[in-house]
């Protein structure tokens, strides 16, 4: 549910860490069906419908076939009512996503409140807001490429991402 609800099908998505800016993708999609396929959960499966990418790459045709099997779940499955607010507190997110299948609706906010400093980022309390699919308040934590100047110097940063800073 963790990934469903923070990596919608449309509309926006909360970045973790590295992650880059983009909607969900075939390997997503992939992955899904694997969880899917083995909990027997319309929930998933319907997150694995809504996803628009197409399974093509020849290395995952394999592993599509192998999990595709839906059990008594239809094609496509219902969409679930999503709660209005989730708090994963073992990862420390707490998410709220209104009109989740309504990209034109949609309204995300997610706040990293939990504790440490997880992969290696100083964004402890920080937070995103989007709205109709824009970006009103982002995370600017990412990178050009791995060690590059602008990874060490700004990427890790609290200055890189939406949090308060105390000087």
């Amino acid at each position: 549910a963790f990934k469903a609800y923070t990596h919608p099908p449309v509309g926006a998505w909360v970045p973790f860490g590295d992650c880059k800016h983009r909607p969900p993708n075939a390997f997503d999609k992939l992955n899904a069906m694997r969880l899917a396929s083995a909990q027997r959960d319309p929930a998933i499966w319907a997150y694995v419908d809504a996803i628009q990418a197409p399974i093509t790459t020849t290395r995952y045709l394999f592993y599509a076939v192998l999990w595709s099997d839906r059990g008594d779940v239809p094609y496509p499955a219902p969409k679930p009512d999503m709660p209005f607010v989730q708090h994963y507190e073992d990862c420390g997110w707490v998410v709220s996503v209104a009109n989740y299948h309504d990209e034109a609706k949609q309204v995300l906010f997610a706040l990293h409140c939990g504790t440490g400093r997880p992969h290696g980022h100083a964004d402890l309390n920080s937070f995103v807001w989007c709205a109709g699919g824009d970006r009103l308040l982002w995370d600017a934590g990412y990178y050009d490429s791995y060690f590059s100047p602008h990874h060490r110097n700004y990427t890790r940063h609290s200055m890189a991402h939406n949090t308060l800073l105390v000087d």
